[in-house]
């Protein structure tokens, strides 16, 4: 980032936060947990970091419209609000409990408390207002997006099984 700030006259540095998608099998985390949820009936998770996952269609839009309207600078792209871990997955566990009863017992954890290759600061959470001000973006509500994910596991499955 240093370095073409201080020899590009124009450059786009875009900051993802954590990115997710909402196919199923996709390894991102509203999926994984799902199958976690398959599997278990319980789910340790970090109560105490702090961040603004961003829905993967939303990165491609804004990246997208940071180059068509020939933007300059760094931008944060992430979701509207930061979420705790545990909140987010509260938020799937209520789309989840629309479609299935299974009662999931929440062990609320430090992030510190996982086995990590480096430690992970508590609170990495971003501020997307630049970004939709130079590009007008209407960023994916978190809820919907877990909405859509949970429809597509179990219409899926109703298909498969029904």
């Amino acid at each position: 980032e240093k370095y073409l700030q201080d020899n590009c006259d124009g450059y786009i540095i875009a900051r993802l936060a954590k990115v997710f998608g909402s196919e199923l099998g996709d390894g991102t985390i509203f999926t994984n947990w799902l199958d976690v949820i398959d599997r278990t009936d319980s789910i340790k998770c970090a109560a105490d970091q702090i961040f603004s996952p961003v829905y993967i269609n939303n990165v491609v839009e804004a990246i997208t419209r940071l180059i068509e309207n020939d933007c300059n600078g760094i931008f944060h792209v992430c979701s509207r609000k930061p979420f705790a871990r545990i909140e987010l997955l509260k938020i799937l566990l209520s789309c989840v409990n629309k479609y299935i009863s299974k009662n999931i017992k929440l062990i609320p954890c430090s992030i510190h408390d996982f086995e990590l290759r480096e430690e992970r600061p508590l609170n990495i959470s971003m501020i997307p207002d630049k970004l939709i001000k130079a590009t007008g973006i209407q960023l994916s509500d978190i809820e919907d997006i877990c909405k859509i994910i949970v429809k597509n596991k179990f219409e899926k499955h109703e298909k498969r099984y029904g």
